[in-house]
């Protein structure tokens, strides 16, 4: 079905005729008079204007008002029936030439049918009609000829097939309407399959660069799309290979907020510089490492100049570049033979030191202790360092830390009476970190009204406190 009607009612000329069809959404028009002028009254010459303009703007004219048999005619009158008589021989007289075409034949398929066997080049894509011409009589009125059967509606379950390297069925619309629109009140919409591993259904035109898209209804302002599947659903990119693509969302502002780069993997929003990726669920996030177990599988965190800032393994080593900063306990697990796992809690200080231990000889009351070269290089012993010291003895035994220097310290011990103690000694060493000797009850604030109990803290802003080197290592002491 197809909405129409008199055009000459929205104005005389046939462009303002034409332009109140098109802003109605219209592909016809009822005609009946051009420039106050009856369509089968007006020249040769403004017949084939008005068919032009028609043309060019794709509508058609699917019923002429003419003035043969009108009311203002008098079926009695002799004048009256021949001005009608002319007025439908210049009806049927309008249009193309005739199209002479060879090799029609005529074969009967049924009480009162003929088929016409027509060679089909003639449709060229030319505006054609046919024309009986019968014992010298023209027969009216001429029938238009559509490229295929045209039906104001398809009856239940009708089919139409081709078997054609092209198009089976094509539709087009010239003008910003849809050109081809299915529902259903109680079932899908539309159905599409290919066979042998063809895609189902493709998107964009005929040019190299003419794009598929696929939209919710736009004059919807809620409108959704949802992709239902019963088990996987696959987005295959650059299937042709032929360059670096992604898949990209973007938001209203039309901004990138996720990107998946099928060479460099998936960030967010990359054009705006203070832009974030959120992931959010109602229950867990998994993450499989070397789900194939062929190697070691590592998760890495980097920042923009491409240094891994945190990375684990599936083995549960990992690494974490810079300040840790917790509102809770930091305790390590550590399993016992009769009490299944327990917690074991860090030490805490206003400062940060590092600590080592052994154990050393007092020859003659006197000895001196190097310090391990490896614990030197992670702390700073240009600063004051603390010694403690534990004697391992039978006897009561006095130690004293007689000298302290980068490279070692000296420890003197004597018994009770005064004489030199050739006893063993415990001693803990504590020095100040390197890059962090000035670090001390650092000030925070939780940021972006967060609560220190209810999420994750910020790393505070340190202002030009020293950090520690990238070359920093992380190692454990055993003695």
């Amino acid at each position: 079905m197809y909405y129409t009607g008199f055009a000459d009612e929205a104005g005389d000329s046939i462009d303002v005729q034409i332009k109140a069809t098109r802003e109605l959404g219209w592909l016809f028009i009822e005609s009946r008079s051009v420039d106050g002028v009856n369509l089968t009254n007006i020249t040769d010459e403004k017949f084939d204007q008005v068919c032009e303009k028609l043309a060019a703007a794709d509508v058609r004219i699917n019923c002429l008002g003419s003035a043969v048999a009108n009311w203002s005619r008098d079926p009695r009158s002799e004048e009256d029936f021949q001005y009608s008589v002319e007025g439908l021989r210049r009806s049927f007289a309008r249009g193309a030439d005739p199209l002479q075409l060879e090799g029609v034949t005529r074969r009967p398929v049924g009480p009162g049918d003929v088929e016409l066997g027509v060679d089909p080049t003639g449709f060229d894509g030319q505006g054609l009609w046919l024309e009986m011409l019968v014992d010298g009589e023209l027969l009216t009125p001429r029938q238009e000829l559509l490229p295929v059967p045209y039906a104001l509606s398809l009856r239940p379950g009708a089919r139409i097939e081709g078997n054609s390297g092209g198009y089976t069925l094509e539709t087009r619309n010239p003008t910003n309407g849809t050109a081809l629109w299915a529902s259903s009140l109680d079932g899908a919409g539309g159905y599409f399959e290919a066979k042998d591993g063809r895609p189902d259904v493709v998107l964009g035109g005929p040019g190299s660069e003419d794009d598929g898209e696929l939209w919710s209804d736009p004059h919807k302002a809620s409108s959704d799309i949802f992709l239902t599947s019963n088990d996987e659903v696959w987005i295959d990119l650059d299937e042709d290979d032929s360059e670096n693509a992604a898949f990209i969302i973007f938001n209203g502002g039309n901004q990138q907020i996720l990107r998946v780069d099928e060479e460099t993997g998936w960030y967010g929003h990359w054009s705006g510089s203070e832009s974030d990726v959120m992931i959010r669920t109602r229950d867990d996030v998994e993450f499989y490492l070397d789900s194939t177990d062929d190697s070691v599988g590592v998760w890495r965190l980097r920042n923009t100049a491409g240094n891994e800032v945190i990375w684990g393994r599936e083995d549960g080593d990992g690494y974490f570049k810079g300040d840790l900063t917790v509102s809770g306990a930091k305790p390590a697990v550590v399993q016992t033979e009769s009490h299944g796992y327990r917690r074991l809690y860090c030490m805490e200080s206003p400062e940060l030191w590092f600590e080592d231990f052994g154990t050393g000889q007092l020859e003659d009351g006197r000895t001196t202790v190097t310090i391990d070269p490896l614990f030197a290089e992670t702390v700073n012993l240009d600063l004051n360092y603390h010694v403690y010291v534990t004697p391992i003895s039978d006897e009561a035994v006095l130690l004293f830390v007689t000298a302290k220097t980068k490279i070692y310290f000296e420890v003197q011990g004597v018994t009770l009476d005064g004489s030199p103690s050739d006893a063993s000694f415990d001693y803990r060493i504590v020095a100040k970190r390197l890059g962090y000797e000035d670090r001390r009850l650092d000030a925070w604030e939780p940021s972006s009204g967060a609560d220190a109990s209810s999420g994750p803290p910020i790393i505070p802003d340190l202002g030009d406190a020293p950090r520690v080197p990238d070359e920093a290592i992380t190692f454990s002491l055993e003695r």
